[in-house]
C-alpha cells in the first residue's frame, strides 16, 4: 500500500507539463497557416465591413440580366445594349461606397420600370 501513492503523486505532476509542453506545439503551426491564407487577402471586397448589401446589389443586377437574357421579345441589339448597361453597373457595384450603391440601386430601379415591363 505504501507505494501507490507517490507513484500516483508523480504522474499527476507531471503530465500536466508534458502536456503544456507538448500540446502547443501540434496546435500552433495549422493556427499560422490558416492565419496566412492568401484567397482571404487576395479578394479586396473579404476586408470590407459592407461587402454584405454589396453582394445583395450584385444579386439584383445578376437577376435584371438574367430577365433580360431571357426576354424573347427584345431584339438580339437591344439585349446586348441592356446586358451591356447592367455589365456597367455591376462593375461599377464592386468595391463601391454606400453612396454609389444608392445611386446604382436608383438606376436599376429606372431601368427595370422604363425598359422591362
Amino acid at each position: 500500500p505504501e507505494p501507490p501513492p507517490p507513484v500516483a503523486a508523480a504522474p499527476a505532476q507531471e503530465p500536466p507539463e508534458a502536456v503544456a509542453a507538448v500540446e502547443p506545439e501540434p496546435v500552433r503551426p495549422p493556427v499560422v497557416r490558416t492565419a496566412q491564407k492568401p484567397p482571404a487577402q487576395d479578394t479586396p471586397r473579404a476586408s470590407k465591413p459592407e461587402s454584405l448589401s454589396e453582394e445583395i446589389l450584385l444579386k439584383e443586377i445578376r437577376s435584371v440580366a438574367t430577365k433580360v437574357k431571357n426576354d424573347t421579345s427584345l431584339s438580339d441589339a437591344t439585349r446586348k445594349k441592356f446586358g451591356g448597361y447592367l455589365y456597367q453597373l455591376q462593375l461599377e457595384a464592386e468595391d463601391s461606397t454606400a453612396q454609389d450603391r444608392a445611386r446604382i440601386r436608383k438606376d436599376l430601379h429606372e431601368f427595370k420600370e422604363s425598359e422591362l415591363k
